[in-house]
């Protein structure tokens, strides 16, 4: 199995299974899951599945064989490999030749989907989530790099300076003191150039999207000052620790906070930028009704969903796309709709597939919490139909 990506995700949105159902698992995996543990797991959730199945009388036989097989390989990858803590998902249509095995880093509940599509929007959430960042603590003297992805710390070398300490006279009239002073200084200044050069490299070589300064306070300063235009804007925060003393696992736990605080503040300000444009009347919407009109024609560029946000709904298979909280009739072309458990997949993979960006917000505390999706849009909506 793999690790999600996003061209895992872009692939699932746009694959067709030609009527046949799909089944998505997601199962917890404990640190020490054991064999017991992932068995009474996959039994439950592929009982779901069967429970599914057995409330849909109109399924055929191919499809009903595609969920046979479905089940089998489900049950053996769970109970027969080893996952990494987290999540394990696998999406499975074996009559239309799809099975994806993909390990989630943070820890989902238990849930199984048969639909006509992949459910995808677990994979997106925890993409949405994951920051590969560069952790660097340093001071005057020293400083260590780290790369910090998937909840994994890893060492990325150092640098060590010859940077002259504070003398124990002052010399004639004081003069010997100032001049080592003014030496230290650009020394140092020298020193926290050389790091922001290997902090420049690590990022490029490891695609990191944020910076994560450590050290002391008084020294993070002259550090930051040094650093090119592009790193600075990519400093998430600061840790406060001592470099001496702190162990690797202090510090990935200290980062990871970091990351998260940073997460949640842009969350909240997408969240205002939306909403504000909204309330100008510009290219935005509010509530999940307009959000999936606007998915429907394709105008989403932003799309902003709760996390736990999911509602049943119905959608169009035709080639207008049609989603909708209800009806029995598309009416855009007067096709029967298909009723799906979580119609806010349907409008994510909607958004994917025509190059927009999803931002699942997990911060409790914003309106989003009232209104459930907003939307930044690329062009302004058309009339929405009434239901037929």
């Amino acid at each position: 199995m793999r690790r999600v990506s996003a061209e895992t995700v872009r692939r699932l949105a746009a694959f067709d299974a030609h009527g046949l159902p799909v089944v998505s698992v997601y199962s917890r995996v404990e640190v020490d899951p054991g064999d017991r543990a992932l068995g009474t797991h996959a039994d439950s959730l592929l009982h779901d599945v069967r429970r599914q199945v057995a409330r849909d009388g109109s399924l055929s036989h191919a499809a009903r064989s595609s969920l046979r097989a479905d089940e089998r390989r489900i049950h053996e990858a769970l109970t027969q490999q080893e996952w990494p803590a987290g999540t394990a998902a696998i999406v499975s249509c074996s009559g239309a030749g799809l099975y994806e095995e993909v390990a989630l880093s943070r820890t989902i509940r238990n849930r199984a989907v048969v639909d006509g599509t992949p459910w995808i929007r677990p994979m997106v959430a925890v993409l949405d989530e994951e920051h590969s960042a560069c952790v660097v603590v340093v001071d005057r003297g020293a400083a260590r790099v780290w790369t910090l992805a998937d909840g994994e710390l890893r060492w990325s070398g150092g640098q060590r300076d010859e940077t002259p300490r504070k003398p124990d006279f002052a010399g004639w009239a004081g003069l010997d003191e100032h001049r080592v002073q003014r030496r230290s200084g650009e020394l140092a200044r020298r020193h926290y150039r050389k790091v922001a050069r290997q902090v420049g490299i690590v990022c490029l070589a490891h695609g990191c999207e944020l910076l994560v300064i450590g050290g002391h306070r008084e020294e993070r300063p002259g550090f930051v000052e040094e650093l090119p235009n592009d790193l600075r804007a990519r400093v998430a925060g600061t840790i406060s620790l001592d470099p001496r003393t702190a162990t690797t696992e202090d510090l990935r736990r200290a980062a990871e906070e970091v990351v998260e605080r940073y997460e949640r503040r842009q969350e909240r300000h997408s969240v205002e930028h939306v909403l504000g444009v909204a309330a100008a009347h510009g290219p935005a919407v509010v509530g999940l009704e307009d959000c999936l009109w606007a998915g429907t024609v394709q105008a989403v560029g932003t799309l902003l969903v709760q996390e736990d946000l999911e509602v049943p709904g119905v959608v169009c298979d035709q080639g207008d796309g049609w989603l909708a909280l209800e009806g029995a009739t598309c009416p855009l072309c007067g096709s029967p709709t298909r009723p799906v458990p979580d119609v806010v997949d349907d409008l994510v993979e909607a958004v994917i597939e025509e190059g927009g960006t999803i931002e699942h917000v997990v911060a409790q505390d914003t309106p989003l919490r009232e209104h459930r999706a907003a939307a930044g849009l690329r062009f302004g909506l058309p009339p929405r139909p009434e239901p037929a």
